[in-house]
């Protein structure tokens, strides 16, 4: 029943229009859909209810997201929120609500009503990671839990994810890599104080010995003992009768 229920609304949404082309987490056809697309997507939307309906959140999440590229209709992007924010992916659940509202006008007031509460919701639970001490010039890669995240321009950076433990390293041909690894609960914000260590810079003339400071230093206090110990033996073999016949420190030619 609620299958046929989806199918009807999805049917009846087929006649309203497609939503304009701007910034998008799911992008919308390029001019008016064919009775082809529209045929594939109406099968598209079928898969997807019925993998949801059986708790398979991954297929239905594919299913809804192609039936909206090929449709446009605001029915599979609805879809597309509500799963995100079962598989608990918070920040694309609100970003595809806020762009259903706004790539939709033609949603009825209930409906409105109804995508703002679920954003709200979804949106209360995005965690944040802030990055305190990032300098704003160099070429900084970031990666976020392994993968490569865009730096934004903005300081401190501020980087939205979902709540749980995450890694953030941070790498600059002039600093040692910085790496953090932490935990942050749904709709909190984590400050991290990133602390970089700049790399020597190369190129210094070594020291003409070949030998460090260190060595310098042991060397020096190497020599100075031993210079002492001759002293000391020395004032030894001359002080009293260390030199006598008797003494068996002379030796007879």
């Amino acid at each position: 029943m609620r299958l046929t229920i989806a199918l009807t609304i999805f049917a009846t949404l087929l006649g309203s229009g497609v939503a304009s082309a701007q910034r998008m987490v799911v992008s919308a056809p390029e001019g008016e859909p064919t009775p082809d697309d529209l045929s594939t997507a109406r099968e598209r939307f079928a898969a997807g209810t019925e993998a949801a309906e059986h708790g398979r959140w991954s297929d239905a999440l594919g299913a809804f997201r192609e039936a909206y590229q090929l449709s446009g209709i605001s029915a599979a992007l609805y879809n597309v929120g509500t799963t995100y924010r079962s598989l608990g992916r918070h920040v694309e659940a609100r970003d595809t609500f806020e762009q259903l509202l706004r790539e939709h006008p033609e949603l009825s007031d209930d409906m409105k009503s109804t995508v703002e509460g679920l954003r709200n919701e979804v949106a209360a639970r995005v965690a944040a990671l802030e990055l305190r001490g990032v300098p704003a010039d160099g070429s900084f890669e970031l990666r976020l839990d392994g993968r490569s995240t865009a730096l934004p321009s903005e300081r401190p950076v501020r980087l939205e994810t979902e709540g749980g433990r995450h890694t953030v390293r941070l790498s600059e041909p002039r600093y040692e890599p910085f790496v953090w690894e932490g935990a942050v609960a749904e709709g909190d914000t984590r400050v991290v104080e990133v602390e970089l260590v700049a790399i020597p810079e190369e190129g210094g003339a070594p020291p003409p010995s070949g030998m460090s400071t260190v060595g310098k230093v042991i060397l020096i206090s190497v020599i100075g003992l031993v210079v002492v110990g001759a002293a000391v033996t020395t004032g030894v073999l001359l002080a009293g009768d260390g030199l006598q016949p008797e003494s068996g420190l002379v030796v007879e030619l």
